[in-house]
């Protein structure tokens, strides 16, 4: 048989072959996905900085450039296992997802395991409505998605995370109490006071902090009130552990009035939590 000939009988099985690399492409390219973020895509890294910088809250964020270096970090989970691994290890390991549709990133995750108390604190979630995906799906998936990597650990006693007053904080609450009890978890309002410490520089003046509920949800540990003194174990650990290593990683120079800061938060917080329990006749705090 003669090139002439072969080569007119070979072009349907390259049109055919090429048609059906494209459509699984296509398949595979548009479907949702939640995918872990690590050093090992640098230009994956880059977008979610982008995606971060322009979803995020000025007030909300730490300067991007510490992000960046914290899931450079070893201590950053590159996937299920290392996360397992690291928590069973007691190492402080960082964890960050990615939700992604079309290609393009609809989601970001970023959670922090604290050894020294043995819980996990949810420092960001950011979700956006893609083409025909809810915000709320991406929140769902991403939410399933840490859940799912604590759970594996069996050794995590409990997960914290912050929600700040405002007009669609109810609706984030029952999302997420919503999400936890899909997953066969409980999630508690922690019923006092407390306020998010703003992220900020001091250059213009004393930072703000902000009315928020903070939130618990059981994996070991089983409470179903706090004393006074569990709470602010767990409150300090927050302000000292993750907001303050913050600064001490980006801008020491500043770990001192932040600290200052802080610490007058806590002071209110206390003097709240008194008058509280004068009125309730009852030194417990409620999870509701």
């Amino acid at each position: 048989m003669s090139v002439d000939v072969i080569i007119p009988s070979l072009i349907p099985v390259i049109i055919f072959i090429v048609s059906v690399t494209y459509r699984v492409y296509r398949k595979h390219r548009n479907k949702f996905k939640v995918n872990f973020l690590s050093e090992n895509n640098r230009k994956m890294v880059d977008e979610a900085m982008t995606f971060y910088v322009n979803n995020m809250p000025p007030e909300d964020r730490i300067p991007p450039k510490h992000l960046k270096n914290s899931i450079y970090s070893k201590y950053t989970a590159k996937s299920k296992k290392s996360f397992k691994k690291g928590v069973l290890k007691k190492n402080e390991v960082h964890l960050a997802l990615l939700a992604i549709k079309n290609g393009r990133i609809c989601g970001f995750l970023k959670a922090i395991y604290i050894p020294k108390r043995n819980y996990v604190f949810i420092a960001y979630l950011i979700s956006v409505s893609k083409e025909n995906v809810e915000s709320s799906f991406v929140t769902s998936k991403l939410v399933n998605a840490f859940l799912e990597c604590v759970s594996e650990t069996k050794m995590v006693d409990f997960i914290l995370f912050e929600i700040v007053e405002g007009e669609k904080s109810k609706a984030k609450e029952r999302l997420f109490k919503h999400i936890a009890g899909n997953m066969g978890f409980t999630c508690k309002r922690i019923d006092t006071k407390y306020f998010v410490p703003e992220i900020c520089s001091f250059d213009e003046g004393d930072c703000e902090f902000y009315d928020s509920k903070l939130f618990y949800i059981p994996v070991l540990d089983k409470a179903t009130k706090f004393t006074k003194k569990q709470y602010f174990t767990i409150i300090k650990s927050i302000y000292r552990d993750i907001y303050l290593e913050s600064y001490r990683v980006s801008e020491p120079q500043l770990v001192k009035d932040y600290r200052v800061f802080t610490e007058m938060i806590l002071d209110e917080i206390e003097d709240y939590t008194e008058k509280m329990f004068e009125e309730r006749k009852n030194r417990k705090i409620d999870l509701i």
